[in-house]
């Protein structure tokens, strides 16, 4: 955000872009309501939950989230986060990561659908 209101263009700063801005609010909502799956998994799971499904759920929602707000924040910046000025494409090569450890999305999905077949029977 800061980034944002500190460059501009002939019409101002880019945070006043509405693309811009709504990019960056799709980003920060984004990250609010895994942060929330994070809280719920885990109160699951300490509280007797399902120690399967809230996991992969919380998993699969975190590392898909902090995949896809770093390929925007990449964007968003353009060249200069390609640059590595702000250590975004470091950071984008450290969360790709996420998606494959303790197994990848498809295997967390697998794993979350499973579950629902056997809540249904």
């Amino acid at each position: 955000v800061e980034r944002m209101k500190q460059r501009s263009d002939q019409q101002g700063p880019l945070y006043g872009h509405q693309a811009v801005a709504h990019r960056l609010a799709r980003m920060a909502t984004r990250i609010e309501s895994a942060r929330w799956m994070l809280y719920r998994g885990a109160w699951e799971v300490v509280n007797g939950g399902d120690d399967t499904v809230w996991p992969a759920m919380t998993k699969y929602t975190v590392s898909e989230t902090i995949v896809d707000c770093a390929l925007e924040v990449l964007r968003t910046l353009a060249g200069a986060g390609w640059l590595d000025e702000f250590g975004c494409a470091s950071a984008l090569r450290d969360v790709v990561g996420t998606l494959s450890a303790s197994g990848t999305s498809e295997t967390q999905l697998n794993t979350i659908a499973s579950g629902l077949v056997k809540q249904l029977q």
